[in-house]
């Protein structure tokens, strides 16, 4: 099976976030990490996903990347 990966430099993260109406939402620390729950920053954002119709993001903590990577639920 064929899998597409989409990356986006930090420089356009904003811009991105913002295309996808989730900016206001980061800055204002209602996003939290799939794993631990710790609120998504500009500072501590490493990644997101998408798992069905919800859109999923992780922190920088190694733990969480790879829950996250390994399709493990949150805990």
């Amino acid at each position: 099976m064929k899998e597409t990966f989409q990356a986006v430099h930090s420089a356009e993260l904003e811009s991105f976030l913002s295309q996808l109406g989730l900016l206001d939402r980061l800055k204002q620390g209602s996003i939290k990490c799939h794993c631990c729950g710790e609120a998504i920053t500009l500072d501590n954002f490493k990644v997101l996903t998408r798992k069905g119709d919800e859109i999923l993001f992780s922190c920088n903590k190694e733990k969480c990347l790879l829950s996250l990577a390994s399709g493990e639920e949150a805990k």
